[in-house]
């Protein structure tokens, strides 16, 4: 269980500053070699692509070779920082710092807790930073209560055995199915890129494509319920995005969790008209 109660409040005026801030109050003990690694990591990240991922909300992380325990670090911008080249202003900065071997388990933990009904809403009200911390505390524990070790086990065992096929068969094609930034961005890190095409209906997450393209060969933006897999993966045939004898493995039916709570596999078009 991750430890999501450090935080603190910052009157920065732009995103570099912000993050400089962050990393030199929360990590004073640490030499500056040490925060310099820490920044680097952050700025690289940003210079691939915005990490807000919501409305008000950015979740910059940094992955170091250091064996340290994952550390997350909230902080508040009551006036707001603007976070991308339009400008658009964050308020809610929730970094994570830690090594290669923590990032993905700890990513999608975070994920889980963000999935949790009304945090994202809950957030945009917080007046302060504790109040902040105060809804993702209270929110990783409603998360705990509902949580499955086997669930989660046994699902990324799954999601590395699908990539796996995708990387070793020349027709197979992982499409996944998700309105969440958050957890998008935890899952697409298991993939390699050429294998994945991203379903969404939200225009939050389509407008986010410099930071999905590195991962997904394709984002497309399907209209109706995310949960009619077979139309879709119609609309993707028809439009030639799969083709006639294409293996896709559908990951799909998210809820409040980062893990899928289907895996299913489709030959094209056979299985679609079934």
């Amino acid at each position: 269980m991750i430890n999501i109660s450090r935080f603190m409040e910052s009157d920065s005026p732009d995103k570099e500053s912000l993050l400089f801030s962050m990393v030199s109050h929360f990590f004073s003990e640490r030499d500056k070699g040490f925060r310099e690694k820490i920044m680097t990591g952050c700025l690289a990240r940003e210079k691939e692509a915005t990490t807000m991922v919501d409305k008000g909300i950015a979740f910059p992380h940094s992955v170091i070779k250091d064996k340290i325990p994952p550390r997350v670090l909230c902080c508040n911008s009551p006036e707001g920082v603007p976070w991308n080249t339009a400008g658009e202003k964050v308020s809610i900065i929730i970094m994570l710092v830690c090594n290669e071997e923590d990032h993905l388990p700890t990513l999608s933990e975070l994920a889980g807790i963000f999935q949790m009904p009304g945090v994202s809403d809950r957030l945009g009200k917080a007046e302060n930073a504790e109040d902040m911390t105060e809804i993702l505390i209270t929110a990783q524990s409603q998360k705990e209560e509902n949580w499955s070790e086997d669930k989660e086990i046994i699902t990324n065992s799954l999601l590395r055995e699908a990539d796996r096929l995708a990387s070793r068969m020349k027709n197979a094609r992982i499409v996944l199915f998700s309105n969440s930034l958050i957890q998008i961005m935890a899952l697409s890190e298991q993939f390699k890129p050429q294998n994945a095409i991203l379903v969404s209906t939200r225009s939050r997450v389509l407008n986010r494509s410099a930071l999905l393209n590195k991962t997904f060969s394709r984002i497309y933006h399907a209209h109706g319920f995310i949960n009619d897999e077979k139309e879709i993966l119609k609309q993707l045939w028809s439009e030639k995005i799969l083709l006639d004898g294409d293996i896709v493995l559908a990951l799909s039916g998210f809820e409040f969790d980062v893990m899928p709570h289907s895996i299913s596999i489709f030959a094209i078009p056979r299985d679609l008209y079934e």
